[in-house]
Parts: C-alpha cells; structure tokens; sequence
C-alpha cells in the first residue's frame, strides 16, 4: 500500500439481482486481477469497510485477516454523539476550548508546522516528506479535504489536523501538535471534524487504530468497531526476514499489528 492510501482493492457494481451469478462474477473477475499481481514477496492490501468478502483471495492463497477501524454513522445527530462521549473526553474538550481558537490551515502552513514536530522529537517522517505534503496540496486544492490548527492565547499554532472525505465518509487522516500543547487541543480540533462530518451527512472514520494508547484516545468519544478485510501473501523469504527482525527488535506490548 503507498504511504497514507487507506484502503485498496477491487470494486465491483454488478448486478445484484441474483446474488449466487454476482458472487461468481466477483470471483471470477478477482482470478483475472490476481493473475496480474506481479510476481512479489509480500502482497498486502486493506479493504474498505464496505468490502465484506475475499473469498476470491482467500481460494487463490492468500490470507484473509481482519483489522479494524472506528466510526460514526452518518444518521448520528451531533447532540446525540456530545451527550455519548466519555465525561472526560466532553471534559477535556470543553476545556481545550476555553485555551485554543480552532481556524483553518493552508498546506505549508501545516506542513512547516508537522515537520518541525518531528525535528523537536528527532524523529523522521514515516510517509516521506515530498509525498505528504504532495498529498496534503492536492487534496485541499482539489476540495477533498480540509487542515484545522489550534492556536494558543498567544496566537502560536499549538495542534493541527488533515481531514480527507469523500461522498461517502470523511477520512481522520493527519495529526500533530506541539510538546506544549494543551492537553485537549487534539481533542477540540477532532470534535470540530466530527460536527462537520455530520453535517455533511458523511460517516466519520478514524481510519485504522494504529496502537493502543491511540485506541485509548479515540475510544472516549465512543465511536462504533468496523471490521475491515486484509488480504496478504508472503513468500517464505519474505517470512523468515520478517521473522528474524521481530527477534532483533522485538514488538512493543502496547502496539497492535501495523494499519489496524
């Protein structure tokens, strides 16, 4: 999967009225898209929510596994998803407010902002720096999403965030904040990407539980558990690396397994 692609796989409109001829043409066009997977080591896709089989993958050697995301559907009223938080997190929201103004970002702005986060934490960019910020340009100017940042009392830009959508849902894409931050500045900008999900009758997805303590996060606003397929093939190769690096560095208890 490329660096911030949420989902892939194929996507059929077949025609459904008779379900036991659609499945079989599902399969049957899957076989001819699987035979032009290059010949790799590992193959590894995320499907949407909405893709609720793979048997076509799962008959031709594959692995089908399930990860999970975070939602709320769009037939949600907002005063219905503030009276359901967590008490903490309607807590530390309203008081986030009381010490951050939300406003909207251009995408050097947020960008700047993100890349100077990571230089303070000595850490790099995961997804790659050029391709992020390609991403974020071209999903602003092209309408498909929206940067929200929360300044402090001294107009300082303290915590920002990337919202994606599309006509069906909007995406919980991009976050970062400063050490200093307010402690619900997060918090504030995420409920404010809610309201506007909901107002635009979009399902609202976190996209993906990355680990545990995000899990904790993201669970006091009380969202609803969405299962999502993987697929994946691995040669034995492949596997014996993978193997050996887990027994080099091995996996921290807190985290779950990559994208889920």
């Amino acid at each position: 999967m490329p660096p911030l692609t949420r989902t892939l796989g194929p996507a059929f409109k077949i025609n459904e009225t008779d379900k036991t001829r659609a499945m079989l043409d599902r399969i049957s066009i899957t076989e001819e898209l699987i035979g032009q997977i290059p010949d790799v080591h590992s193959f590894y896709q995320i499907f949407d929510p909405r893709v609720e089989d793979a048997l076509a993958f799962g008959l031709n050697g594959f692995t089908v596994a399930t990860r999970y995301t975070l939602q709320f559907s769009a037939d949600r009223s907002i005063e219905e998803l503030w009276k359901g938080l967590h008490y903490k997190t309607r807590n530390m929201i309203r008081t986030g407010q009381k010490f951050v103004t939300v406003k909207p970002l251009e995408p050097a702005q947020f960008n700047r902002f993100y890349e100077n986060n990571l230089e303070a934490r000595s850490r790099s960019n995961v997804y790659g720096s050029s391709v992020m910020q390609r991403l974020v340009d071209a999903f602003v100017e092209r309408g498909a999403g929206y940067l929200l940042g929360a300044f402090d009392a001294t107009g300082a830009l303290v915590a920002a965030i990337g919202v994606t959508f599309d006509n069906h849902a909007a995406y919980y894409m991009l976050s970062s904040r400063t050490r200093d931050a307010h402690g619900g500045a997060i918090s504030v900008l995420v409920w404010q990407a809610i309201e506007d999900a909901m107002k635009r009758q979009l399902t609202f997805d976190f996209d993906g539980i990355p680990n545990a303590s995000t899990f904790r996060f993201l669970s006091g606003f009380k969202p609803v558990l969405k299962p999502r397929i993987v697929i994946e093939r691995h040669s034995p190769v492949w596997s014996m690396a993978k193997a050996g690096r887990r027994l080099i560095r091995p996996r921290k208890s807190d985290w779950f397994v990559s994208t889920v």
